[in-house]
């Protein structure tokens, strides 16, 4: 059989994820293998929560400077807390793809299995979210903090009891409307870059070192050679990836919409009957 490339793989995926949730459905088995992957999927990466406050302008916002070192001690927290998350949500990962792959049924065997091999896969995440996620922050923190000093300096000054000027209101609206999509383009910029190096892991270097059963330094060898085989392929499957989740996302946003629309109809339908069957107390009071 001739192996399939990066690009080649997405429609036997696919294929294989419908087959799996809807061959047949079962409402119970669907939700569990959803509910699991979607943990899974909380455990693809991991990001330092204290880098992430460099993306702020600390003279700029007032009080910071004086709340930093709390700003500190939180951040490090968080950062405790998101690490013992990742522990089960990355355990939880390695456990949803070998259901999917195997069609396991029974979770519990699974994770046992796991006990000790996620520890070497987790300090290889941290590892990387750490040196990856500050070298792009290094380059994404200039042009945000940068962004919102922008922001924070073209807020209009307005005295105690003055009414805002309508002129000096709509150029601040305008000004705020360019920054805002300045800095969301810097933010999702910086969390597809964050996302590449989870996607190779994950889809290069998971699947050897779940199904196989050998060490990670075997498993990332057998990665790279799938890359170094075939990159071009393997660069447009990570430019292709959160293109199809966009696309999953805005099919899964029309879905829901058009289950809601009947219930959305039914529950108008109920208002305006009680409204008409009540009997009228006073003025104004009913619709009719």
């Amino acid at each position: 059989m001739q192996p399939l490339n990066a690009i080649d793989a997405i429609t036997p995926a696919v294929i294989r994820t419908h087959e799996t949730l809807f061959g047949p459905f079962r409402l119970g088995r669907s939700w569990k293998l959803c509910a699991s992957q979607y943990l899974g999927w909380m455990g693809s990466m991991f990001i330092p929560i204290p880098f992430l406050f460099l993306f702020f302008p600390s003279d700029g916002i007032p009080g910071f400077s004086a709340m930093r070192s709390v700003f500190l001690v939180l951040s490090i927290i968080m950062t405790l807390v998101t690490l013992v998350i990742l522990y089960f949500c990355a355990r939880m990962e390695m456990v949803s793809f070998e259901m999917i792959v195997t069609r396991g049924k029974f979770i519990a065997p699974m994770w046992r299995r796991y006990s000790a091999r996620i520890w070497p896969w987790l300090g290889l995440k941290v590892a990387v979210g750490t040196v990856y996620g500050a070298i792009l922050i290094a380059l994404f923190a200039s042009p945000a903090r940068h962004l919102f000093g922008q922001l924070i300096a073209s807020f209009p000054a307005v005295s105690a009891g003055e009414k805002p000027d309508p002129v000096a209101m709509q150029a601040f609206m305008t000004t705020y409307m360019q920054h805002m999509m300045s800095l969301q383009l810097v933010f999702a910029s910086f969390f597809f870059l964050i996302k590449i190096p989870s996607t190779l892991l994950n889809d290069f270097v998971l699947p050897f070192y779940v199904l196989e059963d050998i060490s990670l330094t075997d498993a990332l060898r057998r990665g790279l050679d799938v890359i170094v085989a075939d990159p071009v392929h393997c660069l447009l499957y990570c430019i292709l990836k959160p293109i199809l989740f966009v696309i999953g996302y805005i099919m899964q946003y029309i879905a829901t919409m058009v289950v809601m629309i009947p219930i959305f109809l039914v529950f108008i339908l109920l208002i305006v009957i009680g409204a008409v069957a009540m009997p009228h107390s006073g003025p104004g009071f009913g619709l009719l």
